[in-house]
């Protein structure tokens, strides 16, 4: 299935949770993932759980900001 994150289209198996697509958006950029889960919004403003499920389509964003603390 696939998944917009932060504008980069992400293909990513059926049932996925939220830190699934984030260790596929980051290995896709070729970074390190970070040792504390980054916040993550979907495209209504909800912050969502890294053991969140996601669904086609579903668009959502990391607030990169947040890593460098």
């Amino acid at each position: 299935m696939k998944i917009i994150v932060n504008r980069t289209e992400i293909t990513i198996f059926s049932g996925a949770r939220v830190s699934d697509v984030i260790r596929q958006y980051y290995a896709h950029h070729k970074k390190a993932i970070p040792e504390v889960m980054p916040e993550v919004m979907d495209q209504y403003g909800n912050t969502l759980s890294p053991d969140g499920r996601l669904f086609k389509n579903s668009k959502i964003t990391i607030n990169l900001k947040k890593e460098n603390k």
